[in-house]
């Protein structure tokens, strides 16, 4: 996600030398890792991230630290809100304030969800679009869980 808001991408296909030696840069080229990972979810939060960070380097504020936290409450608002998604649909469609307090408090006394919400790994951006596909499926709206 740092990659995405510091090097930024090209976008547009053409490739100057300033363009590829920035690509060049990425963590993945130097750390590849065992499983082929993909740019999509990160590079969605990096865009939910850039006005802030653009916020921060106009105000000379920006670090690499910086841009991790800010990347990793972006990433864990979004888990939140999902858990919430998740939570309003269990209360609109089962009826019981019991059901949804009670799927609240199951996350809530877990501990490796809240430690977790907020890690820039795979499955953490995994956790927010399945919580949103058990939503739409609570509702019947088959058709976006299985998109």
């Amino acid at each position: 996600m740092y990659d995405h808001l510091v090097y930024k991408t090209n976008i547009r296909g053409e490739c100057s030398d300033s363009d590829c030696s920035q690509v060049m840069e990425y963590d993945f080229i130097e750390f590849p890792g065992v499983v082929e990972r993909s740019f999509i979810p990160s590079l969605i939060t990096a865009i939910l991230a850039y006005p802030f960070h653009h916020l921060l380097v106009e105000l000379q504020q920006v670090s690499v630290i910086s841009s991790l936290y800010l990347t990793r409450i972006i990433l864990g608002i979004s888990v939140f809100l999902s858990i919430k998604y998740m939570k309003n649909t269990i209360l609109k469609v089962l009826k019981s304030p019991t059901t949804a307090e009670g799927f609240s408090m199951l996350f809530i006394v877990q501990f490796h969800p809240l430690f977790y919400s907020s890690r820039p790994l795979p499955n953490t951006f995994a956790l927010v679009l399945t919580n949103i596909a058990y939503a739409f499926w609570l509702q019947r709206k088959w058709q976006y869980t299985i998109s």
